[in-house]
């Protein structure tokens, strides 16, 4: 309506005056200067690029995915030939009086570490991951905060000590590119051929696009 279509407009201005007033205070001169400077001639561009879209050669993505997803395949067969290698240590641990020691949580006996290990285990379960890392392999704490964490930074730390932690490191790397990018992109194109995307000029603290 004509009355909210002015509302809007008379409170977005309220609230530029209101902004203003705290960024002409002498303590915010170089937050002010950053923002007439970067961030308001920045939007004209980022808008034009949001609009304009980005054009997506279709053919080299289907060759790009080809040759990633093979790079991706080709190292899950080197994680099945580390897990077949290690599995001798596996099953020597299975038998331990430590694998077959039910969890207590809350006061309660919940599954052994041996029932909630698979076989082959599924390294994709952070549970199972972190038995195999560090009840089986023994590996040292990266991070004490997270004493038995699998995530991608523990990985690479652990990577030089253990082989299967630089091969999980390798392929989640070609896995997030095939996810996030290479097969994405070509989903997401609109009607006009473009990836239009939206760029965040406040997302991060160093002043990345997000």
């Amino acid at each position: 309506s004509t009355l909210y279509a002015a509302t809007d407009a008379y409170e977005t201005y309220k609230l530029y005056e209101y902004q203003k007033k705290y960024f002409e205070r002498p303590e915010n001169k170089e937050v002010y200067d950053l923002f007439k400077t970067i961030e308001i001639p920045i939007l004209d561009v980022v808008v034009d690029m949001e609009l304009r879209g980005i054009k997506v050669d279709l053919d080299y993505a289907k060759r790009l995915s080809k040759v990633y997803h093979e790079k991706s395949d080709e190292v899950q067969v080197r994680i099945d030939a580390e897990l077949n290698r290690l599995k001798p240590i596996i099953d020597s641990w299975r038998s331990s009086k430590e694998a077959n020691t039910p969890i207590v949580k809350n006061g309660k006996e919940g599954k052994t570490p041996n029932q909630q290990l698979a076989d082959p285990p599924e390294l994709s379960s952070p549970t199972q991951m972190a038995i195999i890392l560090y009840d089986v392999l023994k590996s040292p704490v990266v991070d004490p905060k997270t004493p038995r964490g699998t995530g991608a930074d523990i990985l690479k730390e652990l990577a030089n000590k253990v082989p299967l932690c630089k091969l999980l490191d390798e392929k989640r790397g070609y896995d997030i590119l095939i996810n996030t990018f290479i097969d994405k992109m070509p989903e997401v194109i609109q009607k006009d051929g473009r990836v239009h995307a939206r760029f965040n000029t406040c997302g991060t603290a160093t002043g990345r696009l997000i």
